[in-house]
This record gives C-alpha cells, sequence and structure tokens, in this order.
C-alpha cells in the first residue's frame, strides 16, 4: 500500500487541521480508489496545537486491528495530513489523553512523529552501491 494524496473542499478555513483529520478516520470513498488506514471506531477526542507540534489525541482505538505495516501507514498518513499545514512540524499521538509507547506494538510514539523524508521510496538498483544517490519523484496515475 502507498500514500496517495487526496485534495477535498474544506468548509472551513479556521479549523481545517481538526476537519482533515475527521476525514481521515472517517474516509467514506465509495470507489474504493482510497481506504482509511485507520480502523472503524478511532475518534478525534482533541486537537491542540503549540510550538509547531499538533497534539492529537485519540480514542476508540482497537490495537487488535493492527499490523506493523498499517500501523506505519495510518502513522504516516496522520504526520502528513497534518504537517501539510505550515504551523505544523511534529505530531505527538495521545491516546484517551496519555503519552504511549506504540498504537499496536510495532511504532514508536512515545515522542513527536514527524513527516517521513521520502514518500513512497523504493531502491531498484539503478546505481551501484559506490554511487551515491539522490532521490527522484516520479509521478503516475492511480489505475482505478
Amino acid at each position: 500500500m502507498y500514500q496517495v494524496p487526496l485534495t477535498v473542499e474544506a468548509a472551513h478555513p479556521e479549523d481545517m487541521p481538526q476537519q482533515a483529520l475527521k476525514l481521515l478516520f472517517a474516509w467514506p470513498d465509495e470507489s474504493g480508489a482510497t481506504v482509511s488506514p485507520w480502523p472503524g471506531g478511532v475518534k478525534l477526542c482533541s486537537l491542540k496545537i503549540k510550538d509547531g507540534t499538533a497534539l492529537v489525541d485519540l480514542t476508540g482505538f482497537d490495537a487488535g486491528s493492527f499490523g506493523s505495516s498499517r500501523e506505519a501507514l495510518a502513522l504516516d498518513s496522520l504526520t502528513l495530513t497534518l504537517t501539510q499545514f505550515d504551523h505544523i512540524q511534529r505530531v505527538q499521538v495521545l491516546l484517551d489523553g496519555q503519552v504511549v509507547e506504540s498504537l499496536a506494538g510495532h511504532v514508536d510514539i512515545s515522542r513527536p512523529l514527524t513527516p517521513p523524508e521520502h514518500l513512497n521510496h523504493f531502491s531498484f538498483g539503478a546505481a551501484s552501491s559506490s554511487e551515491p544517490t539522490l532521490p527522484l519523484t516520479l509521478y503516475f496515475p492511480e489505475p482505478n
């Protein structure tokens, strides 16, 4: 699975980060082209932004619905969604108001998360291992 950016219309610019999270947790895409990595039942208790860090308090999380890949995808989607806003550089996830080590035992969330350095990064062996490499971004349409 990959992270796919999707642009939607927001009604109230003053609370766009909160609107973005509510949409992310309850994504209603009937076409099947995109899916929310968050399990049903997850709800946003609160979102506070302080000194560039978004404090995201979640409730209704069921750790049994996550494997390691889904946990990483969900946290990356949350972090990428919020850090698109200029005033947010980091995301601290809380569960029921508490800092926890992990959502499901695979990714450390005891400290604020930052967006991944590269999105959908793959190595295809184009350069030999002794050559320095730089990321090159390619854009492809979704096949649906």
